[in-house]
């Protein structure tokens, strides 16, 4: 297993500004491939699944097996990603081991300066 950190992109369209300062490092996130995305084919959507959130939104089946509200964070970085101090493309990175089936899981990090993902990527 490696784990790889990275800010995810997008938040200032997203649903992040609600929960802003209420979500605790360690939380599952969803990441959700978005390959008819007109912008990027290698698109990841990154989400949050809240149980304690009653609201008409998108729902999907939490690990207890009830439809919980999801509500989108931001994206899986492109253009804007940076790797050991260089640029990188990490929903490039991660879409294909995604569309592979291989096991890929995020939970938050931290909120300050920016929204942290902790991504760990489980290869076979």
């Amino acid at each position: 297993m490696k784990t790889f950190h990275f800010t995810i992109a997008g938040t200032f369209a997203s649903d992040y500004k609600q929960f802003r300062g209420d979500i605790p490092a360690g939380t599952p996130v969803l990441l959700r491939r978005q390959p008819d995305n007109p912008h990027d084919p290698n698109a990841i959507e990154v989400s949050i699944r809240r149980a304690d959130v009653e609201e008409d939104v998108l729902p999907a089946p939490g690990p207890d097996g009830v439809l919980h509200p999801v509500y989108k964070l931001g994206m899986v970085p492109a253009k804007r990603g940076m790797r050991d101090g260089a640029p990188f493309n990490w929903a490039a990175f991660l879409a294909p081991i995604m569309d592979r089936g291989e096991t890929v899981a995020a939970t938050f990090e931290r909120e300050f300066p920016k929204v942290m993902l902790d991504i760990a990527v489980v290869i076979g």
